[in-house]
Formats: C-alpha cells, sequence, structure tokens
C-alpha cells in the first residue's frame, strides 16, 4: 500500500499539483477543504471531522478516495469519494477550492471516480441498471458543469431545518403505539427491517444489506438515546433517528412503515427527538427530504415549523443500462 501513499504528479495531474489517497489523519485537512468551499460559495460550513470519519467507515480510503494538494501550498484542494450501494448506485462526494478550479482538478477527481465505479461493474448484479452521481448546490454553476460531464438532473432534495425559541410540543400519544430509545443487542435487526420497508417507498432508494447498514453504529456520533422508536406490540413500525454534530442536531432517517402511516406516529417521533435536542442545548436541527417526496415526508416537516435552507440536485450518470432498481414510484403494497 506504499505506492498509494505517495505523492506524485501522476498521468492527468495538472501541473503543480499532486494525487494520493488520504488517510484518516488527513480528516482535518478534507473537512477545512469542505468548509472553506462552503463559506466561498456562501453556504453555511458545516462538515466535522466526527461526521466525515462517520462516512469514511462506509469506504475504502486505499480504494475510494483521492486528495489533490498544490505545490507549496499547505492543505488539500480538492477531494473525492465514492461510495458504493448495492453495486448499483455509486455515490459522489467531490470538492475542489474555487482557487484550484478551471485548472483541471474537478476532471481528474470525478474521472477517477467514475473509473473506480466501472471497476466494480464485474460485481454489480447482472442486468441491473449501474449509476453514479452526486448532489450540487441548485441552480450553480456546479449542475452546469456537470451536464457539461453527461451528468442530469434527475431529483431535487431541500436541506431543512428549526432553531426552537422554547421546548416544543409534547407529542400526542397514538393509541396503541409505544414509544422509546435504541437498545444496543437488542433493536439492530427489529430497526433495520422497519427501515427497509419504510424506506421502500422513498424515491431512489436501493435495498441494503444489513452488514451495509450497520457500519452506522462505528460512527463516533452514533447516539442510541436520540434514536426514537415506535412500536405496535412488540413491531418496531417506525423511526426517527438522530445525532448531533457541530453545527446542531441532525435526524438521519425518518421513517414509517406504510400499513401505520397517516396516524402521527411520524410527527409524535419528531417532537420527541426535538424535546431531546432541546434538553441537551441543542435547538437547532436539520435534516434532508425528497422535494416531491413520495410518502408526504416534506409536508411533514413543515408543519412542524421547519424551513428549506438549501436545495440541492442530484445529478446522475448511467454506466450501464439495465433493470432499475431505485424506487421511482410508490411500490405496490406486498399483499396487493
Amino acid at each position: 500500500m506504499g505506492s498509494l501513499r505517495l505523492t506524485h504528479p501522476a498521468p492527468g495531474v495538472p501541473p503543480g499539483f499532486s494525487l494520493r489517497r488520504p488517510t484518516v489523519a488527513d480528516a482535518r485537512a478534507v473537512v477545512d477543504l469542505l468548509n472553506a468551499a462552503d463559506i466561498a460559495e456562501g453556504h453555511l460550513p458545516e462538515a466535522s471531522v466526527d461526521d466525515l470519519l462517520g462516512d469514511w467507515t462506509d469506504i475504502d480510503l486505499a480504494a475510494d478516495a483521492w486528495i489533490v494538494e498544490r505545490t507549496g501550498v499547505r492543505g488539500a484542494q480538492g477531494y473525492v469519494s465514492v461510495e458504493g450501494h448495492g453495486g448499483v448506485d455509486f455515490r459522489v462526494n467531490l470538492t475542489v477550492l474555487p482557487d484550484a478550479r478551471a485548472r483541471g482538478v474537478g476532471s481528474l477527481l470525478l474521472g477517477l471516480a467514475e473509473d473506480r465505479a466501472r471497476g466494480e461493474l464485474e460485481r454489480s448484479p447482472s442486468g441491473v441498471r449501474v449509476v453514479i452521481g452526486g448532489h450540487v448546490y441548485a441552480d450553480t454553476a456546479s449542475g452546469a458543469w456537470a451536464e457539461r460531464r453527461g451528468y442530469r438532473e434527475v431529483r431535487r432534495f431541500n436541506q431543512m431545518t428549526i432553531t426552537l425559541d422554547g421546548p416544543p410540543a409534547p407529542p400526542t400519544v397514538v393509541p396503541g403505539i409505544t414509544v422509546r430509545t435504541f437498545e444496543v443487542g437488542r433493536d439492530e435487526q427489529s430497526v433495520f427491517a422497519s427501515l427497509a420497508q419504510s424506506f421502500a417507498d422513498h424515491w431512489g432508494s436501493i435495498p441494503m444489506s444489513y452488514d451495509e447498514w450497520s457500519r452506522g453504529f462505528a460512527r463516533t456520533d452514533f447516539d442510541p438515546l436520540l434514536w426514537y422508536l415506535a412500536l405496535d406490540g412488540d413491531e418496531v413500525v417506525s423511526t426517527a433517528l438522530g445525532l448531533v454534530t457541530p453545527a446542531g442536531g441532525w435526524v438521519r432517517g425518518v421513517g414509517t412503515r406504510r400499513d401505520w402511516r397517516r396516524r402521527g406516529i411520524a410527527r409524535a417521533l419528531m417532537l420527541d427527538l426535538f424535546g431531546a435536542y432541546w434538553a441537551r442545548g441543542v435547538p437547532t436541527i436539520g435534516l434532508g427530504v425528497d422535494s416531491d417526496s413520495l410518502t408526504g415526508a416534506l409536508d411533514l416537516y413543515l408543519n412542524l415549523g421547519m424551513t428549506v435552507l438549501e436545495t440541492y440536485q442530484r445529478m446522475e450518470k448511467e454506466v450501464r443500462p439495465g433493470r432499475d432498481p431505485a424506487t421511482r414510484a410508490v411500490r405496490p403494497h406486498p399483499e396487493a
């Protein structure tokens, strides 16, 4: 693996820059890059080392990520990582500092990510469509840049936020439903099963294995006391999974199984989670949601008083044609 750590002018690397693989020791440099790029573009600097290290639990740094540096300049100038989901959906996180743009750095990093995705095709399920894509701030030069490289917008997503000015309203008790927080060693499989059913109706959802999903427990910001579960008897039927970041609270996943929707369960869990954040002195809470949610999630968050902070475009390129395994509409009920 020593050759992966060499900093050298690899083929295709623009003059004055060098390319190498990141290691865990580079987490602070990458976070500084991400935040500097956001500040330069007028966005909030929300990246943190803990969050990045959590994201890195899902990839192999020696195969799935690269850093570009400039000769004589301290810090990373560009970064890309690619995360495969089910061997059919490769998600790219690409950032280049403004001063290093229009020099070929972004094209180099995107090309490496695309090559990585193509290199995995032999392990991808036969006959299934494979795509590579990522999110960019909506209606910016980044989207136009991606379009020139063969990507197209397929969906928009909103980052929503709320800053509580007092304790949230107590949640309404839903008849027959009990609420508690996650218990390590007891709830892993049942929560995974509930999420799999809940998110089967979310646009773009790709079935995930338990091993892939459970990597999240290795994140340093995993906090079972911020994972709220709704149960009907012994069945987990809805979840609201939170964590705390330097920017405030973040809701990673809210989902309700189809037969239990429209009963106020998800709203009750969100209010429980809001209350937990307030008790910890964390009044600002954010989450991401499909702007045209198939399950009505956007309306739920608006009704809770959340507002849209940012909108993102999902840009996507087809790597291999085939049957699309992702959700594009609400799927027929299994019993229908």
